[in-house]
């Protein structure tokens, strides 16, 4: 796995995955599963939107101005907190714009969990990203050009994991689609999670 995606999911255990699952309404095992397909998802959406210097200067600036890293000293309050669900929401604007629901179908759909429960699941993880982020940033120093080189790195490690799931999670990034999801997409986060797990 990528290195911020390897230790946001190795913080997202015992306790802390306890927490996510009971906030979201749905067990850990579910939980789990939608966490290895909503992260990746979310690095890949980020790398996109940082892949020209506009989108990387935005990103950063808003880093630096409200992503400091500085929640992860409480993961389980983060977690657990609806104010960070609400901050989750306007990032995931920013992040997936109209395709928020759709992703969130498909989120829950390879977890099996109903859409609304996956959007909240996303919306919680979305400021916990940010924040591993704007700690990445501060502590090595990256200006916006680093920040996109550092995405990119991230989503390319992800895709040599798990070559046809992020195919798939690219595709729906990328695609123009209605709302449905593929039948394909049942098997993706527990694909997604054992690749990680390998």
């Amino acid at each position: 796995m990528s290195e911020i995606l390897s230790t946001i999911v190795s913080q997202l255990k015992g306790p802390a995955l306890e927490s996510l699952a009971s906030s979201v309404g749905t067990d850990e095992s579910s939980t789990q599963t939608a966490i290895a397909t909503a992260l990746p998802l979310l690095m890949k959406a980020l790398a996109n939107n940082t892949s020209d210097g506009k989108g990387a200067s935005a990103l950063a600036k808003a880093l630096d101005n409200d992503h400091d890293g500085s929640v992860l000293s409480d993961l389980g309050g983060l977690l657990s907190s609806d104010s960070s669900t609400s901050t989750g929401q306007s990032i995931l604007k920013h992040v997936l714009g109209s395709k928020s629901s759709v992703i969130a179908d498909a989120i829950g759909k390879s977890a099996g969990l109903d859409s609304s429960n996956a959007g909240v699941l996303i919306a919680k993880l979305a400021p916990l990203v940010m924040g591993y982020l704007g700690k990445a940033k501060r502590e090595e120093n990256l200006d916006s050009d680093g920040l996109s080189a550092l995405l990119k790195n991230e989503a390319q490690t992800v895709e040599k994991k798990g070559p046809k799931e992020m195919s798939m999670l690219t595709s729906l990034l990328d695609s123009d689609n209605d709302g449905n999801v593929s039948d394909d997409l049942v098997d993706l986060g527990s694909s997604l999670l054992k690749s990680f797990l390998k």
